[in-house]
Parts: C-alpha cells; sequence; structure tokens
C-alpha cells in the first residue's frame, strides 16, 4: 500500500514561519531529477496558476517491476510530495532530495496528514533512520 510523505523546506510544527525562504528552482530541480532517473518522466505546470504543483515526476520503480514513485514540487517551489510502495524507493529519494538542496537549509519529512510527526533530514540521516521514523520493520 502506498503512502503520502512530504519534504518541505519549512518546519511544519512552527506556528511561525520565515517571511523569506530558500525555493527550489523547478528546472533546475527537473533537470537534477532526469540526471539522477534517466527514465522518470517529468512535466512542467509553471505556466498553469491553476495547478497545484510546479512539476510533477513519476520515477520507476528501482526494485519493483511496474511500480513508480509519483511526486511533485508544489507551487510554494518549497514542498515536495511523493508516494510509493517501495521503502527503497523512498529512502532513495529522500537522501537524494536532500543532497541536491543546501544542507544550510533545514528539511523536515513527514507521512500524510500527520505533520506532528517530522523527521529533520540533515547531512547524518540515513536510510535506517528513515525507515525507523516511517515505522517499517527492520530488514
Amino acid at each position: 500500500m502506498s503512502s503520502a510523505y512530504f519534504l518541505t523546506l519549512l518546519d511544519p510544527t512552527s506556528r511561525v514561519q520565515p517571511s523569506a525562504y530558500l525555493q527550489i528552482d523547478p528546472l533546475d530541480y527537473a533537470q537534477k531529477l532526469h540526471e539522477r532517473w534517466p527514465a522518470a518522466a517529468i512535466k512542467s505546470y509553471e505556466q498553469d496558476a491553476n495547478e497545484t504543483y510546479n512539476l510533477r515526476f513519476d520515477i520507476p520503480s528501482q526494485n519493483i517491476p511496474n511500480w513508480h514513485l509519483l511526486g511533485g514540487l508544489q507551487r510554494n517551489s518549497a514542498c515536495v510530495t511523493f508516494e510509493s510502495v517501495s521503502k527503497e524507493d523512498i529512502c532513495s529519494f529522500v537522501l537524494w532530495h536532500r543532497s541536491v538542496v543546501p544542507i544550510s537549509q533545514p528539511m523536515f519529512l513527514w507521512k500524510g496528514s500527520d505533520w506532528q510527526f517530522v523527521l529533520e533530514i540533515t547531512a547524518t540521516t540515513t536510510g535506517q533512520d528513515i525507515a525507523t521514523f516511517a515505522g517499517w520493520p527492520a530488514q
């Protein structure tokens, strides 16, 4: 079963958000996605003001045939929403996303609409940290 996850540059547990924050450039992000996952389908929606996302992507699973990691860079350019049934694909994507955003920028992961339980993604975060946070059984 697939679950939705959010990676954001804004702390979802804070009642006060900064007036200025880093915004991910959609074109640069799309290029980096394609470099990492050449088979990914990426579609830009920057010109469509009615769309929730600046871009959407569909990344074929690395370990489950015919499955995908689906996601999008939200209109605020500070949050990525994604889902997959593959734990490995989720961990790989989160760690890749951390690598393309300046490490000085805080980053937070949460699952579904439960933003009370948040994992800060740092330079030392591992796939096991993400698995433990997500409640996946040890393999």
